[in-house]
């Protein structure tokens, strides 16, 4: 793949193989095109409870996750496609953090005429 490829899939400073960028490079012509899509969700849940002595206990949880999607795709049908999945997870005791959790996967899958090649990062 060609470094303008991984700058297109959202590769900040990783860049790609050390090679030039070729003059009539695949994803440089007319016909090649870019689809992102981003799903961002975030569920809250507090609980509340009395206890024996009038105080209150207030116990939060926290879930979000954020999926970003970018395809691109070549006239004659080559296409690279990256998928970034970031899920996290915060438990709260009366405002201070009990439990934190976090996790971040990050696919990616690219196919041109010589064959095809998918791997997380």
């Amino acid at each position: 793949m060609y470094p303008q490829v991984f700058a297109m899939l959202g590769f900040r400073g990783k860049g790609g193989p050390g090679v030039g960028i070729p003059e009539n490079s695949e994803f440089d012509v007319a016909g090649t095109f870019r689809k992102r899509e981003v799903v961002t969700e975030k569920r809250v849940t507090e609980i509340a409870k009395i206890m024996w002595n009038g105080s209150i206990k207030v116990w939060c949880e926290e879930e979000s996750s954020h999926k970003e999607t970018t395809h691109l795709e070549s006239s004659n049908g080559n296409f690279a496609r990256r998928e970034l999945v970031v899920l996290e997870q915060k438990e709260y005791m009366d405002g201070n953090v009990v439990t934190k959790e976090g996790s971040k996967n990050d696919f990616v899958h690219f196919k041109n005429e010589t064959g095809e090649f998918s791997t997380f990062v």
